[in-house]
């Protein structure tokens, strides 16, 4: 049967209003918010016509009255449709998780406690067996039983010594399997998953110390030896100037892969892959079959005026410069062909297929099958347009595909096997550098409806349906980032599996992610298709499962967590942020009260704090008002009194900027500048680096002067989003005097040892 990603049925034809208490009710038990609080603080009641659109998603067809009926009948029913559940996520530090059996019982017997054989089979391999004593919570459901007996619920307590009461040692953290023999002699399998309690807080001079870090774009960088978009390579050099000026970390914007064919498409906020990484980042020279490849080294010499004239541009150049990447990947690959079996490349490259799991061969098969369609189309296509069979993870021409086209598969396995090489060779500099956190990486909230990720795992993502924000101060309009939501029911039947992988792929590379909008751990803003920002409301996700196995790969893969939480943030964020110990995202121009900005004692410590990001202004941007301008010139404001009133209080904002650094004792006087400088830079970072927050990062664009933001919300092709370059190569860094001038001073304010 064809996957297909869930489908919600546009508002019904009938007349909704007099079933709104009843579709309020279902909404709720689904998880689908019916009201919120607004970044305003204002109460927002969501249409009906919202929920019942939304409810379609959960498979609850309301299109007569009949259908509200029965949909309410069913309500007690949610949670018993199986014997036992698919996973279960135990804390045992915090407590022993429960396991819940739904079971037929006699209507008038007793309900009586039942003992049941069990195997566990550990990760590592190992296989206990016991039994399981299950006893009855008291409580029996009759509704929509098939047969003549209700259900009960029965649980049994798991945890490191009850699970399996012989085994002198505790049970391990990580995954493992639980097959439990039910009463009639069946069998039910689950993913039982014993997790930490907290999130990794960094080696010991970062858990005890206060360390900094640059912050920057990857294709933004500019080098003697880049083709116009910063690499791997540079990212190397990166690492090791950082660690010479005595910071503790270089972040990044989001590397994930994007589409090799679609080299217009740029948001690093939209990937195709969530669980590969861009190629289009590679340094060709560095790969070790340039050596051997005289294909490859003619494409670089034959195209050499254009390279240089690529890396002399402003704005990264993506069309010209990922189409010849991808030729002379193609020619390594062919050089990586000709070696004999027993060559160390060759070896090590077989080895790495023979390690990729069903997933990883399967997105590289659909990287082969896009390419393929393309060509024979003339065109880019979608996965949607393709032939029904190939559309189809499972159906037998998929694997007929690979089979013909194992060449094509292959080079998309070669290009992840370098990036993996080259993005270690970052790790190792970083590590040689005293980088003591190392990379730091931005995980995007989702992924692009026509990419791998979504045509993989179909059934997981919602159609009709985007994720955005409902109106803030930075978008009155709301925001819609058109990405499918994951169906929280959906990734829960799937074990968390997806959710798993994409943190194990990104974890294993940074020694701190940032998770973007973190509140989707908690809860997502679901926009129906053809509606604003402002007509969605929020759907609810297992949080304490989410943050759970969050700390067990934090743990894993020594990688420390931001979680960003700007915007309309719920309380629950928080507080789920203080119990697993996650750093929250601090930006200065958002830390403000009616009289002023916070002093730096009032930031908190489980915190990263900066002084703006990619979707906000720079410092000289925002002193000069280039940001309200370029809005005004794109016709991004409402209203030319809108726009008026933006100019009208930006003095007030500086005046507000500049009395904060003045208290701190950062600056002289409190008279406001009439331009950006050097002196500005430097002090806003100093006040930052008086934070209490254990960490810091300082934007390499505030550094280097730049003004113009690096994106614009509410733009696509209007602004050059993700386009612009540093005006400054790596090579030059050092000898900047604003570069020296702004690190020497964070590296006197949190020095890297402690």
């Amino acid at each position: 049967m064809r996957a297909t990603l869930t489908d919600p049925t546009l508002t019904p034809a009938f007349d909704l209003a007099p079933h709104t208490v009843a579709i309020q009710t279902l909404a709720q038990a689904y998880g689908i918010a019916t009201s919120y609080t607004d970044v305003f603080g204002n109460a927002v009641t969501v249409p009906v016509d919202t929920l019942a659109t939304l409810l379609a998603a959960f498979g609850v067809s309301l299109a007569s009255s009949d259908d509200v009926a029965q949909a309410l009948a069913q309500l007690p029913a949610l949670g018993w449709e199986s014997p036992l559940p698919n996973v279960l996520i135990v804390v045992p530090e915090r407590a022993p998780g429960v396991l819940n059996l739904h079971w037929p019982c006699d209507t008038d017997e007793p309900l009586l406690s039942m003992s049941l054989p069990y195997t566990l089979v550990l990760e590592g391999g190992n296989a206990l067996s016991g039994t399981l004593t299950f006893h009855p919570t008291g409580e029996r459901l009759e509704t929509l039983n098939t047969s003549n007996n209700p259900l009960a619920r029965f649980t049994a307590q798991l945890s490191k010594a009850t699970l399996a009461p012989n085994r002198p040692q505790d049970l391990p953290l990580g995954y493992h399997t639980l097959t439990i023999a039910l009463p009639d002699e069946r069998q039910q399998t689950l993913s039982l998953i014993f997790c930490p309690p907290a999130c990794y807080q960094g080696a010991p001079e970062v858990e005890q110390g206060r360390v900094w870090g640059l912050a920057t774009q990857l294709y933004a960088q500019r080098s003697a030896k880049n083709w116009g978009m910063g690499d791997y390579a540079d990212l190397v050099d990166m690492c090791r100037v950082a660690g010479q000026a005595g910071a503790s970390l270089v972040g990044l914007n989001p590397i994930h892969g994007l589409f090799p064919e679609r080299p217009e498409h740029t948001s690093p906020y939209s990937p195709s892959s969530r669980r590969l990484f861009q190629h289009g980042y590679l340094r060709i020279e560095a790969i070790p079959e340039f050596v051997d490849s005289s294909a490859a080294q003619a494409l670089v010499t034959k195209n050499a005026e254009a390279i240089a004239q690529w890396r002399a541009a402003d704005v990264v150049q993506y069309g010209p410069i990922l189409s010849l990447k991808q030729q002379c990947l193609q020619a390594l690959f062919e050089t990586l062909q000709t070696y004999p079996e027993n060559h160390p490349r060759k070896q090590a490259f077989n080895a790495y297929r023979v390690a990729l799991s069903p997933t990883q061969q399967r997105l590289a098969i659909f990287q082969a099958l896009s390419a393929a369609q393309n060509a024979q189309a003339g065109h880019i296509t979608c996965w949607w347009d393709w032939p029904q069979a190939l559309q189809e993870v499972s159906h037998p021409q998929l694997q007929s595909f690979a089979d013909a086209n194992a060449d094509a598969v292959a080079f998309f396995h070669y290009v992840q096997w370098c990036v993996q090489q080259q993005l270690d060779q970052a790790n190792t500099a970083a590590s040689e550098s005293g980088l003591t956190v190392g990379l730091y990486g931005d995980l995007a909230v989702g992924s692009d409806s026509s990419g791998a990720d979504v045509w993989l795992e179909q059934d997981l993502y919602v159609r009709n349906v985007q994720v955005g924000c409902p109106p803030d101060e930075c978008n009155l309009l709301g925001q819609n980032w058109g990405l499918p939501p994951q169906h929280p029911k959906v990734l829960r039947q799937m074990a968390y599996k997806p959710f798993i992988e994409l943190l194990q792929a990104n974890m294993a590379v940074y020694g701190a992610i940032r998770i973007d909008h973190a509140m989707c751990l908690y809860r997502l803003f679901w926009i129906p298709q053809g509606k604003s920002g402002a007509e969605g409301t929020y759907v609810h996700y297992p949080v304490d499962d989410l943050f759970a196995l969050v700390a067990l790969e934090s743990q894993r893969n020594q990688c420390m967590v931001i979680g960003e939480d700007l915007g309309t943030v719920p309380p629950a964020i928080g507080e789920a942020f203080d119990r697993w110990q996650v750093h929250s995202y601090r930006l200065f121009f958002f830390e403000r009260q009616d009289n002023g900005y916070n002093p730096p004692e009032a930031y908190p410590r489980q915190a990263l704090t900066a002084l703006t990001t990619h979707d906000l202004p720079t410092l000289w941007g925002f002193w000069s008002g280039d940001d309200i301008e370029t809005r005004n010139n794109l016709g991004l404001y409402p209203t030319p009194e809108f726009y008026q009133r933006q100019w009208d209080a930006r003095p007030q904002e500086k005046q507000a900027f500049i009395t904060a650094l003045h208290q701190a004792g950062l600056w002289s006087d409190t008279q406001v500048p009439a331009e950006c400088s050097l002196a500005l830079v430097r002090a806003v970072q100093q006040f930052l680096a008086k934070t209490p927050s254990r960490l810091l990062v300082c934007q390499l664009e505030d550094i280097f002067a730049q003004v113009a933001q690096v994106n614009l919300p509410g733009t696509v092709n209007e602004h050059p989003n993700w386009q612009i370059r540093l005006n400054t190569s790596i090579e030059a860094w050092t000898a900047h005097p604003s570069f020296a001038s702004v690190c020497e001073g964070l590296a006197h304010e949190r020095p890297r040892h402690v």
